[in-house]
């Protein structure tokens, strides 16, 4: 991990160091006398070994010197966390000054440790400050710190406070996220707010909600739901029915489970039918019983008139289980698209104006997300494509979605075993234990593997075939396609310049 100084504190980069499929490595040390890296893999009962690495070049092995650069930056954050100590003194007015502005530092870590110093002093000292606090990123810093350290006496300030900022001025996904988690914070610690509180509340929550990001719409789907907003049913539904992603989905149909107002018909019945979509999505070892919990809090919130015949029979539909599907609305076939239909659009149709919405329902609607991360969502069995646009020109990235066998990469290809009785099993090593191989032979049921005994097989080939299926932009618009690679590109940032008209 290579460290370079940033602001206060530091920022790295990771270099692959060894790899292998599989490693499950289990413990790592530098031994101070020899010098040399040692490491063990195995655990539950899979192969175990203790492995030591020596460095035989000319290089010179001598510790590497630390960079100092930005020690001032350091230093202050360093006195701001003096006073975090219990054994600290209380603030003067003057160092209560300098935290305070601290607050609004564009240094990440001054903020926090100026937040963590506010709250280790008296409440009484500081709260009176934020009645004329102008600043955002001070004010939702000492929102925070307030609900943190009074949330039970302050929370109505809180929630009063907030509303004088116009929240979509801000230009910064992390002061808006802050300021939800302020408003989560006054809630969770402060109780169900008064009827007065709420009237004001939640029709300046109804201006922003729904929001740009999935991140900011989770928090906003739970901030409505503990309110019981009029409009949480309806705005959450919305939200849950355009959704790309598994992961987004399960946030809103968590957050939507205890309401009890706001239902339509239709609404509770594409409620439901997503239970039933969600029979194909994958997860750990409990990942069904949450599911199953989501769905049981749910039907409880159901008035017994309004549980019909036909509401009935949805809730005991069985959950699907025939590969993954994002979206509740069918997708249809619209071409089977080469390289030279699309290599034309990517000049004049990648030069802004794209939808960043449909990009993202795009990336659900081509199964991405059941092998690929992005932006922290999504599977692991192929690689973390956040990054893929500053890796690919667009063209390289269409064509890897095309023709996914082109350029195979060692680390995500499969292999061929052929067995002594002339089977063949083709797929990705995804572990090993005691005599057997663990293959996944389908991406697209991750946790499925198929159990190879070493002492059947004959042989073991790299496939020149891509685990990636190939057809995936089979059911997009030409439009669509160029709305993904944007998604793509951009990294998942809705202000990318892609998106601006």
């Amino acid at each position: 991990m290579h460290l370079e100084p940033k602001g206060s504190t530091y920022t790295a980069t990771f270099e692959e160091f060894a790899t292998a499929q599989p490693l499950p490595l289990t413990d790592l040390v530098i031994h101070p006398g020899d010098g040399a890296m040692y490491f063990a893999v195995g655990g539950r009962r899979v192969q175990s070994g203790l492995y030591r690495v020596t460095y035989t070049g000319k290089e010179s092995t001598e510790p590497a010197k630390p960079n100092l650069t930005g020690e001032e930056m350091r230093d202050k954050r360093r006195s701001l966390e003096a006073f975090t100590h219990d054994w600290a003194a209380e603030a003067t007015k003057t160092q209560l000054d300098v935290i305070w502005e601290s607050l609004g530092s564009d240094d990440r870590g001054i903020r926090h440790a100026a937040r963590v110093a506010l709250e280790k002093q008296p409440v009484a000292n500081w709260k009176k400050r934020l009645s004329t606090e102008s600043n955002p990123t001070i004010a939702t810093a000492a929102f925070i710190a307030l609900a943190r350290t009074d949330g039970k006496n302050s929370a109505a300030d809180i929630l009063t406070m907030v509303q004088k900022f116009d929240y979509k001025s801000f230009k910064s996904q992390q002061l808006r996220l802050d300021v939800l988690r302020s408003i989560t914070l006054a809630l969770t610690r402060g109780g169900q707010p008064s009827d007065d509180v709420k009237k004001t509340l939640i029709p300046w929550l109804d201006t922003i909600y729904p929001a740009r990001t999935p991140e900011e719409n989770r928090d906003l789907s739970a901030i409505m739901a503990i309110l019981e907003a009029p409009s949480a049913v309806e705005k959450g539904m919305e939200l849950l029915s355009s959704a790309s992603g598994q992961e987004e989905q399960i946030g809103y149909a968590l957050n939507l489970r205890h309401l009890k107002q706001g239902w339509t018909p239709e609404l509770r019945k594409t409620y439901f039918e997503w239970f039933v979509l969600a029979g194909s999505y994958q997860g750990g070892a409990r990942f069904r019983n949450y599911l199953n919990d989501i769905k049981k809090h749910a039907v409880a919130a159901i008035p017994k008139k309004d549980m019909t015949p036909a509401l009935t029979k949805l809730i005991k539909t069985p959950p699907k289980d025939s590969g993954p599907q994002f979206t509740l609305e069918p997708r249809n076939f619209v071409k089977m698209w080469t390289m030279k239909d699309l290599t034309p659009l990517l000049g004049a149709g990648l030069e802004g104006n794209r939808d960043f919405q449909n990009g993202r329902k795009m990336f659900g609607a081509g199964t991405c997300y059941v092998c690929h991360r992005f932006k922290n969502e999504g599977g692991a069995v192929g690689p973390d494509l956040t990054a893929v646009g500053g890796k690919f020109s667009p063209h390289d990235l269409l064509e890897s979605i095309i023709d996914p066998g082109k350029e195979i990469s060692d680390q995500y290809g499969a292999s061929i075993f052929t067995l002594k009785d002339g089977k063949q099993i083709t797929g990705r090593i995804m572990n090993m234990r005691d005599d057997e191989y663990w293959v996944n032979t389908d991406m697209m049921k991750p946790s499925e593997n198929t159990k190879v005994n070493a002492a059947d097989i004959k042989s073991i080939e790299p496939s020149p075939i891509s685990m990636m299926p190939p057809a995936l932009l089979s059911t997009m618009t030409d439009d669509n396609i160029l709305d993904l690679l944007a998604y793509l590109i951009s990294a998942g940032d809705p202000e990318h310049e892609l998106f601006k008209n």
